[in-house]
């Protein structure tokens, strides 16, 4: 995603009132900030400095206890945590090359992922994106919890 999308994205969602959007878009967002709190976060440590905030001014305003810095449970809605918080985490970890997609060398600490490969990889292109992790994911949940597609 680039940087200029995902602050246009920022901003909108900031200023939409939470109950005007519908659970999809909710969870679309909270993915979405996820994954931006992840890039920005460049030493892993689960917080954003002020030299990671360059470039997203509107971010500073997430630190809630006024520490100086914006942690990933300033971000998440309390008590709404992130759906596939855990996934990303997995995903980043795997992606030894930064380049937002799983090979299959990648996948090798992920038998999960590695032993099934070809159903993750959706379109065919030889790599598995967060995406595809997400779509196949939700596939698997129970349906009265899916979103609509």
């Amino acid at each position: 995603m680039s940087r200029p999308l995902a602050l246009l994205l920022l901003v909108l969602a900031l200023a939409l009132p939470a109950a005007a959007q519908d659970p999809a878009a909710m969870q679309d967002h909270r993915r979405r900030m996820l994954e931006l709190f992840h890039r920005l976060d460049r030493d892993g440590d689960g917080k954003l400095q002020p030299a990671d905030l360059q470039g997203y001014p509107r971010l500073r305003s997430l630190d809630r206890n006024g520490d100086g810095q914006v942690e990933l449970r300033e971000v998440a809605p309390v008590g709404e945590p992130f759906l596939g918080e855990r996934l990303l985490q997995v995903f980043r970890a795997a992606d030894r090359n930064g380049d937002g997609l799983l090979s299959l060398e990648e996948t090798s600490l992920l038998p999960g992922i590695r032993d099934h490969f070809g159903r993750f990889d959706r379109n065919a292109d030889g790599f598995v994106s967060l995406e595809e992790l997400m779509l196949f994911r939700r596939s698997l949940a129970p349906k009265r919890f899916r979103q609509s597609e």
